[in-house]
């Protein structure tokens, strides 16, 4: 089109378009390299460390975030609590930074509780001495956080530890009724059962409905990493069919690959057993004297000496089927 109008504005303007894509295009490739540096060091880093394997690549990022200085009122992780916390800005700097380490530590705490091990008593000693100076690189950021991570958990040794009775290397299908499109209680009950009697931790749990490739090859990873520990895949019918194969081929491979690995429990009412390494877990008859779910949460909320959450009121997904929880 331009050259059907060979005028100096539109010559100009041709230029100028040019110039621009091509500086785009440079930040793009800048962007790529960096994430790729990222993601080799993220790596090496979650080979070297266990506990990274935790965390997503997003977690990861928020942690490091946390865990660095803030040099100034303008930085990332102070823009970052200000979107959860109010700050009380004041005349004095010195308040300020104080005040945002504060809520930092807070979040941090907050954040490492989910995953439900044991933490070293010093906690706050731990931090600022694994505080993250600005301008590290991101191999230097990420090493710093593992030994932060070692340092407040013993190395993870607590997941290292056999747990339960449940052989590992074990893959169960847990067959779901045509009618339910949900867990029902007796499902959720026996779920319960299968943490041999821990709180769900986040990193052990599968959402499917959420979950997005790198989310499933990081979860098997963990499966391979941690083998006394149990995982729960759920959701499974209610993926996109891509991302369900994905799903299905790091099952295949994790059967045919015959190495040691966690318990792993796969909710579906379309898989059967007669894929490779699959076996039907049979639930048990139902207990009229057994706790209800509450009741077991509960009981394990009071193990674990964790406050008991003030939920009144669960709501289904259409916002129905309320179930009372006192």
């Amino acid at each position: 089109m331009f050259l059907d109008h060979p005028n100096p504005t539109v010559i100009e303007l041709e230029q100028v378009s040019k110039q621009r894509t091509s500086a785009f295009d440079h930040i793009y490739e800048s962007f790529n390299q960096h994430y790729d540096e990222w993601m080799k060091n993220l790596e090496t880093c979650r080979a070297q460390c266990c506990l990274l394997n935790l965390f997503s690549n997003r977690q990861i990022m928020i942690l490091i975030i946390l865990l660095q200085q803030s040099p100034s009122p303008t930085s990332i992780r102070r823009r970052f609590l200000e979107k959860i916390y109010s700050f009380r800005n004041t005349s004095q700097q010195q308040n300020n930074d104080d005040e945002e380490q504060k809520f930092a530590i807070q979040c941090l705490r907050h954040y490492l509780s989910s995953i439900r091990i044991q933490q070293a008593n010093n906690f706050e000693e731990i931090y600022k001495l694994h505080q993250i100076d600005a301008g590290r690189s991101s191999e230097a950021r990420l090493k710093k956080l593992a030994e932060f991570l070692n340092a407040l958990f013993n190395d993870g040794q607590e997941l290292m530890e056999r747990q339960g009775t449940i052989d590992p290397d074990q893959q169960f299908l847990i067959p779901l009724t045509v009618d339910e499109e949900n867990l029902d209680i007796t499902t959720f009950n026996v779920l319960i059962d299968l943490l041999n009697q821990r709180l769900p931790s986040s990193f052990q749990i599968l959402w499917c409905t959420t979950a997005t490739n790198e989310d499933i090859k990081l979860f098997f990873s963990r499966i391979r990493k941690f083998r006394y520990l149990t995982f729960l895949i759920i959701d499974i019918d209610k993926m996109h069919h891509r991302l369900r194969e994905i799903l299905l081929s790091e099952q295949d491979y994790l059967t045919r690959e015959q190495v040691e690995h966690g318990t792993i429990f796969y909710f579906s009412k379309e898989l059967t057993t007669s894929r490779s390494g699959l076996r039907q877990f049979h639930m048990p008859a139902k207990d009229h004297q057994a706790d209800s779910p509450a009741t077991k949460l509960k009981k394990l909320f009071q193990t674990n000496k964790i406050a008991i959450p003030l939920i009144r009121i669960i709501y289904g997904a259409a916002g129905i089927g309320k179930i009372e929880f006192n």
